[in-house]
């Protein structure tokens, strides 16, 4: 008889552990779902910052003309005329300007002008910057120093993100002897970029900060990433006469680039 009850016991005791390691390995055996696996990094790595990377692009390529000003001026025994635009991307993505019209209207006279823009495909604006456009139109038969009204429209193409990225600071205007306007400053190249060509605009302001002119030049220099180099140029041909009494701020862009 006990033995009889000892077989039992070690029958029921056998059952038991069965039953303990059955359902151990069905726990261990519990799938992973999957956006935990997909959260884990490789051991001994970091995991990916989602916002480490800048949003791409869009495809709005828009030029929005903020600011125009011309003038009618005396050259010698002719009146030229001149024009000038500020303008913003106020798109999505990086521009070029390839073609500019503009529509002159004073004294009677209606005048329209329509042009590409020089280097154009390299004068890339990103989403939000301001840009200039400088134009002498030659002969005119508005009379000098009439009040002009100017209007411009702008056609935008995307652009790629190219060439390098130039800051323009320092500026200083001087009215010299005999009527002989400069702008001097400095240009400094975009970190890790280089370039053998260049092409620098800036923007006149009046003290109420209205836009009164444009002028551009190209500074005849290499630029490896994060030089800086001064600049004097004269301002040959500029309409208005003492523009250091006239502009209260300076503003200036540049952009740099291989052919």
């Amino acid at each position: 008889m006990k033995k009889k009850f000892r077989r039992i016991f070690a029958a029921i005791a056998a059952l038991t552990a069965i039953l303990i390691l059955s359902a151990c390995g069905a726990k261990d055996e519990t799938p992973i779902p999957a956006d935990a696996a997909a959260s884990a990094a490789p051991e001994g790595t970091t995991a990916p910052d989602a916002e480490a990377t800048p949003a791409a692009y869009g495809a709005n390529a828009s030029a929005r003309v903020t600011a125009t000003a011309a003038y009618s001026y005396a050259d010698g025994d002719k009146t030229k005329l001149y024009a000038a635009v500020e303008y913003q991307n106020d798109g999505d993505c990086p521009i070029a300007v390839s073609n500019v019209k503009l529509t002159i209207a004073a004294a009677g006279v209606n005048e329209t002008a329509e042009f590409v823009p020089e280097l154009s495909d390299y004068i890339v604006l990103l989403p939000g910057e301001t840009g200039y456009i400088a134009r002498w139109l030659g002969e005119t038969t508005i009379p000098a120093g009439e009040a002009i009204t100017l209007n411009a429209s702008l056609t935008a193409q995307k652009r790629d993100e190219r060439g390098a990225r130039i800051t323009v600071d320092n500026l200083y205007i001087a009215d010299n002897y005999p009527s002989v306007t400069t702008l001097s400053g400095r240009l400094t190249c975009q970190e890790g970029r280089a370039c053998a060509a260049n092409m620098i605009f800036a923007g006149f302001y009046d003290e109420s900060g209205r836009f009164i002119g444009a002028w551009y030049f190209s500074k005849n220099a290499l630029f490896e990433g994060g030089d800086s180099k001064n600049f004097v140029v004269d301002m040959n041909d500029f309409p208005i006469a003492k523009l250091s009494e006239k502009a209260a701020d300076v503003r200036g862009i540049g952009f740099g680039f291989d052919f």
